[in-house]
């Protein structure tokens, strides 16, 4: 038994931590082979300004990553329990032994009379210890304290207050008390241990302890005012969370709402286009029962008239026949007529193209918005622009034709979204009831709207007055030519690019007409064909000298003639002529002319051209728009601009009514 005491006390002695002298709690080994409590360590580590090992004071240039020793902590585990088993034999043997003495039964009874953390003598083993001598290493009753009260012999001894555990302080090395604790090496060290490290800074342990507890006391205040902050912090985070799920909850409220009004809003269009397609239907309907029974009557007149006939005719009796001829001689049948009756083609077309805007509106209001979309005003002017929200389509009245009624009272307007092509944008001029002056027309400056920003526009040149036809290139190139003549001279046929073709145009007469349809045609997909605006471009472009056109134009609603780069883009609302900085455009929205350019509109005044000439002269930087007459030719509009690149000449049209045709003038 005594031998496994002392194999379990020197194993005690190898299961104790080198910083708190207690036996190991959670052993973790580090680089240098040594071991530690976790705890003890991150604590000796947290206080130190670099990390080094406590026992042999090996530094490591980062914190080392601290793992468990599985190992040692099983050892520790089985020690613990060995211990607890050894005590619990001791407990047995000695109430089991019945030839013990009187007094270690006492002493035993003494023991237990003691409280849980009271140090026993150990000079009697049943009292409690008053104070413990370092010098002897032995705690001592106040009975058997008395020698080294008394006596001059013990008068050099170190008397403490009673402490347990003596055993666990002293030097592991020199068996001497612990006394000193070394700050560079982490450890408690003895008297002979202080002349080894003599280089080091060492502090009694009571000063060390007081240290230790200061900085401590202070890591604990800098730890708690972290978890302050944050808890602070996660719980600002979780308002903020709570107040965006908020927001996000009344966003989708009130887009369900809008949603919702949508909905309603396109309901009640479908139900009042579908009204009025019954109505129309109704009225239709009408006209043919009252048609039916003018037939019908008709038809039993002449049936009612076949039977007198023939029963006229089988009459033998010549003086009843004739008498009775008599009277049926004025007898006549008319002919039957069935008067035209069909739906009202031109309501029909406005409600569908109503419906199909609303769509193409819709597709064009769920599109973000593209970079160019906001334009650029001209030099020295700043348009009033406003722009509708893409939940209330902008609508515009179409009025009936002129001399012609609408299909039946009380019929209210037609009203159509504006297509998929066309911005909702409105543009304000400068000044009420004014307009900018128009080129050509009596103003004095000319459109600047091709010309770069920061550029002055290119001035005229003159002409030599000796050479060839300069009277008449300064003319037509000024705009003040009104012959056409003149301008025939300059004359191009053009033909028209299918490869450009939107899939909803179509092309015919060797390419040289422009129709629209509501049904997309077969066309092959090409990167060079517009897909959003139903446009097309001309093969022939060109980047110099004069050169003139004219086209033919048959019901000019909803389409534009004008001149564009190659580069126009293909996809999107930009890519609309005059919508953009490279093309340059007049065009016809329902009774209205306007020149756009750089989505800039000017309105201008509508002459219902049915033949349009366009002039370009690429050297100086021009293109003119001509009302083609018989007698004279009317200036339309002038745009002045430099071109940069071939431009060539483009058409849009969207009415299915409107065809526009190329003229061959060779």
């Amino acid at each position: 038994m005594a031998e496994a005491r002392m194999s379990l006390g020197e194993l005690a002695e190898e299961l104790t931590c080198p910083i708190c002298l207690a036996t190991f709690d959670t052993p973790v080994t580090i680089q240098c082979g040594h071991n530690f409590c976790r705890l003890c360590l991150e604590l000796t580590w947290a206080a130190a300004s670099s990390y080094s090992c406590p026992q042999c004071r090996l530094n490591f240039p980062t914190k080392p990553e601290l793992r468990k020793n599985t190992v040692l902590a099983t050892v520790v585990e089985q020690f613990l329990q060995s211990q607890e088993q050894q005590q619990q034999q001791q407990e047995e043997e000695e109430d089991d032994d019945d030839e013990e003495p009187e007094s270690q039964e006492e002493e035993e009874k003494g023991r237990q009379g003691l409280s849980g953390d009271a140090v026993v003598c150990d000079h009697c083993l049943r009292a409690t210890a008053v104070r413990t001598c370092f010098t002897c290493m032995v705690s001592f009753c106040q009975e058997h304290l008395e020698p080294h009260l008394e006596s001059l012999a013990f008068r050099d001894h170190q008397l403490r207050p009673p402490l347990a555990n003596l055993q666990q302080r002293k030097c592991p090395e020199h068996g001497k008390l612990l006394e000193y604790f070394c700050w560079e090496h982490g450890q408690c060290i003895c008297c002979i241990c202080v002349v080894l490290h003599k280089t080091c800074k060492t502090s009694p342990l009571q000063e060390a302890k007081t240290k230790k507890q200061n900085l401590l006391a202070n890591l604990l205040k800098s730890v708690h005012a972290k978890a302050e902050k944050v808890s602070s912090a996660l719980e600002e985070v979780q308002t903020k969370q709570t107040n965006v799920d908020n927001v996000a909850e009344r966003k989708k409220a009130l887009l369900r709402e809008e949603f919702s009004e949508i909905k309603d809003l396109i309901e009640k269009e479908e139900q009042e286009a579908m009204q009025r397609v019954e109505e129309e239907g109704k009225r239709v309907s009408q006209k043919f029962d009252y048609t039916h029974k003018v037939l019908c009557r008709k038809k039993n007149e002449c049936e009612k008239l076949q039977g007198q006939l023939e029963f006229l005719l089988c009459e033998e009796d010549e003086i009843t026949f004739l008498k009775n001829a008599v009277q049926l001689k004025d007898t006549s049948s008319k002919d039957a007529f069935v008067p035209y009756i069909d739906f009202d083609q031109k309501l029909l077309q406005a409600l569908y193209r109503r419906a199909f805007s609303l769509k193409e509106t819709m597709k064009y209001a769920i599109q973000p918005p593209s970079a160019g979309e906001a334009g650029s005003p001209l030099p020295g002017e700043k348009p009033v622009q406003m722009f509708l929200p893409p939940s209330i389509p902008p609508r515009i009245n179409i009025p009936p034709p002129a001399g012609k009624q609408r299909p039946y009272p009380g019929e209210k307007p037609v009203q159509m979204f504006l297509p998929l092509s066309i911005p909702p944008r409105i543009n304000i001029p400068p000044s009420a009831g004014k307009q900018r002056p128009c080129p050509g027309r009596g103003g004095k400056q000319d459109s600047n709207l091709g010309d770069k920003p920061g550029l002055p526009p290119k001035p005229f040149k003159t002409a030599n007055p000796g050479t060839k036809n300069s009277t008449t290139s300064a003319s037509v190139t000024s705009g003040q030519s009104k012959s056409r003549q003149e301008l025939l001279h300059y004359a191009e046929n053009l033909c028209l690019d299918f490869k450009t073709a939107h899939k909803r145009v179509v092309l015919s007469n060797n390419n040289t007409r422009i129709s629209v349809t509501d049904i997309p045609q077969n066309y092959s997909d090409s990167p060079q064909r517009f897909t959003h605006c139903s446009q097309v471009l001309c093969l022939q472009g060109f980047s110099q000298g004069l050169h003139y056109w004219e086209v033919d134009i048959q019901s000019s609603t909803f389409c534009g003639i004008g001149i564009a780069y190659k580069s126009i883009d293909r996809k999107g609302a930009d890519s609309r002529l005059g919508r953009n900085r490279v093309s340059w455009c007049i065009e016809w929205f329902n009774a209205k002319l306007s020149a756009w350019h750089n989505d800039s509109e000017e309105i201008l005044t509508n002459l219902n051209p049915s033949k349009v000439g366009v002039l370009l002269d690429c050297d100086e930087g021009y293109v003119i728009f001509y009302s083609v007459a018989k007698k004279k030719n009317t200036l339309l509009y002038k745009f002045q601009a430099r071109f940069t690149e071939s431009v060539y000449p483009a058409f849009w049209v969207f009415s299915s009514n409107t065809t526009v045709s190329l003229c061959q003038l060779k």
